[in-house]
């Protein structure tokens, strides 16, 4: 049997982002937008779709490797943006400008599982934190201001020290993610 999964790193959200995130869906909560639970934010690593269940047991042996070799780190959350045009966003997100670390990992993961017959992704990765899937904005400009006003408040440090391979169920109530394994990075 078949499972839609993926590799993320799952993130905890803290006050201080709780607080930037509360704030845009507040001031956005008149607009017609699907917000992610906190439970569900995480960065994708990987996403290898509809995977063979006899599958997971080797790219459980993949995620093992990389993770017993990598470090645990730390990155900064410094970025909010819109994918979809200024015109027609579809998502705003939040993110890093600096994620070498975060990409070295998802480079090994996506190389590695080549050898599986998963094909390498030749889209630019973006390691990012989906905050909401927008179906229609009614106030442009006062959604373009709220923005504007949040990204001065985006900052804020985490540590990745685990990354795990999820599956993701879809309901119409929003995707339910099932923890396949966990593979904690070197301390």
């Amino acid at each position: 049997m078949s499972k839609r999964l993926f590799v993320a790193v799952k993130y905890n959200a803290d006050q201080r982002f709780e607080g930037v995130y509360d704030f845009i869906k507040h001031n956005l909560r008149d607009e017609d937008i699907k917000w992610t639970d906190y439970q569900n934010l995480h960065f994708t690593l990987k996403f290898y779709g509809r995977t063979p269940g006899k599958l997971i047991k080797d790219i459980n042996k993949i995620l093992g490797k990389i993770a017993v070799s990598t470090p645990s780190f730390e990155l900064n959350i410094d970025k909010l943006g819109l994918f979809g045009s200024q015109y027609k966003p579809r998502v705003i997100w939040t993110g890093m400008s600096e994620f070498e670390q975060m990409e070295a990992i998802a480079n090994k993961i996506a190389e590695q599982s080549e050898a599986l017959g998963f094909i390498i992704d030749r889209q630019n990765f973006i390691p990012h934190l989906t905050l909401g899937r927008i179906k229609g904005i009614k106030h442009k400009k006062y959604f373009q201001d709220v923005i504007k006003k949040a990204r001065e408040r985006v900052d804020f440090t985490f540590s990745i020290s685990e990354f795990q391979l999820l599956e993701s169920i879809l309901t119409s109530d929003g995707p339910i993610y099932k923890v396949i394994s966990t593979h904690k990075l070197q301390k």
